[in-house]
């Protein structure tokens, strides 16, 4: 009896007692069934996110071909017409003329 009487006053001031083996092992077991069930889903999440960031970085690396490619274009085009002295982007005659005279 005095076994019960201090077991349940342990219980009543927050005293939990530790888990059978038994206990401890059909917990395991849940956990690990808990864990398969949901193991497909979470590849199939992972899957689809490396596939979409995939997409995404090739959509980016082509636009970064595109615009390093409109960039030595408008390059090109630039040196040329200002070597045939057209002029530069800025359009002021003061900077072509200091420009043209570095040159010479």
């Amino acid at each position: 009896m005095a076994y019960e009487q201090r077991q349940q006053q342990r219980r009543a001031e927050g005293y939990v007692e530790p888990l059978t083996m038994v206990e401890r092992v059909g917990m395991w077991a849940s956990m690990v069934q808990l864990e398969q069930n949901l193991r497909p889903a979470e590849v199939t999440a992972r899957e689809e996110l490396a596939a979409t960031l995939s997409r995404e970085l090739a959509q980016l690396q082509r636009v970064e071909a595109s615009i390093t490619f409109s960039w030595f274009g408008f390059q090109c085009f630039h040196d040329h017409a200002f070597h045939l002295g057209v002029g530069d982007c800025s359009g002021s005659a003061a900077v072509r003329r200091t420009a043209h005279r570095r040159d010479r």
